[in-house]
């Protein structure tokens, strides 16, 4: 079965200021750097998955477990958000994002994601 992803990076507190996003759709996928200059040539990507990398996604949503992890803490500032919808049912939120936050089967997809996504994520700091 096919899944729809979509992974969205913004600063905690700002879902409208998506500043990454990776969004696989059946075959397609794009990947954006939504706050592009020109000295980033990489800002936006799109292309076609091979059978191989639909089926190591189709491996890790797998091993994702059912119910979705929320962690939310406005308090936290300068820091990222993630969000990872899966048929555009929300699987992970995190409001002091970083790749080691996850939990070790949504962290493996969400890398996997970001590395067939090609362009580069940089979560810097904003202070």
């Amino acid at each position: 079965m096919e899944h729809k992803y979509e992974l969205l990076f913004y600063p905690v507190g700002s879902p409208q200021d998506v500043r990454y996003s990776i969004t696989i759709n059946k075959d397609n996928i794009k990947a954006e750097n939504h706050r592009s200059t020109k000295s980033n040539k990489n800002t936006h990507y799109t292309g076609k998955l091979s059978l191989q990398q639909k089926e190591k996604l189709y491996s890790l949503y797998n091993s994702v477990i059912t119910k979705p992890v929320i962690r939310k803490d406005l308090s936290v500032l300068d820091t990222w958000s993630v969000v990872l919808l899966v048929d555009d049912e929300k699987v992970y939120e995190d409001d002091d994002f970083s790749f080691e936050t996850p939990p070790k089967e949504i962290a493996e997809l969400i890398k996997y994601l970001v590395k067939i996504g090609v362009i580069k994520i940089e979560l810097y700091g904003f202070s």
